[in-house]
């Protein structure tokens, strides 16, 4: 939104304070961004590990910001919005990347439930469509709209049970306790259960 608004004052040569706004509105969601990746970062690993993770990011954020002042200034050859176009498809690049990331993680998650089947049918409307990466992460991001547990919470308990939850036990189910497999609707309670345990 904040390269739409800076693209549309440059293009449409509009007031400098429009320009302006635009600017201020991509480092309020910038920064905004990074107090919540950062919440969920720390929350859900160690100190020791969110500090690696944060001075890598922090290293390769600053070899692409370098790169980009000088990719910004090589682009204006075609034209002031130049840039800024440049700057918009980064962006929908970079959130599609991150989205399909989250789904994958996701779906791995209800994937390895011992339950897994009506568990999945019932948080991702259907299961997985097959193994297509992008429709498999689709699917994940579908199961995010229904939880009701809170990110960190579900990745604490997956993490806790080593990459697994394989440990859950199906009540009424045949899973590894060798019972008759749960109903779709006491399935899911109780992996959201366990995952805000």
């Amino acid at each position: 939104v904040s390269w739409l608004l800076m693209l549309g004052a440059m293009v449409f040569v509009l007031p400098s304070w429009i320009f302006i706004a635009g600017t201020y509105l991509f480092l309020a969601m910038a920064n905004a961004s990074q107090i919540v990746m950062l919440e969920c970062l720390t929350g859900v690993c160690s100190l020791e590990a969110s500090t690696k993770i944060m001075g890598i990011s922090e290293m390769v954020g600053c070899a692409l910001g370098m790169l980009g002042s000088y990719a910004g200034e090589s682009l204006l050859v075609f034209g002031k919005s130049a840039p800024f176009v440049a700057c918009g498809h980064f962006s929908l690049l970079s959130t599609g990347v991150l989205a399909l990331s989250l789904g994958w993680r996701r779906s791995e998650m209800f994937r390895d439930v011992s339950c897994g089947t009506a568990m999945v049918a019932a948080a991702a409307g259907g299961g997985f469509a097959g193994e297509n990466p992008v429709m498999r992460s689709v699917s994940g991001l579908q199961s995010i709209l229904y939880r009701t547990e809170t990110y960190i919470s579900s990745e604490l308990a997956f993490r806790r049970d080593g990459g697994a939850f394989g440990s859950l036990e199906c009540e009424g189910g045949s899973g590894a306790s060798g019972q008759d497999t749960p109903s779709d609707s006491d399935a899911l309670p109780l992996l959201l259960a366990r995952g805000s345990a």
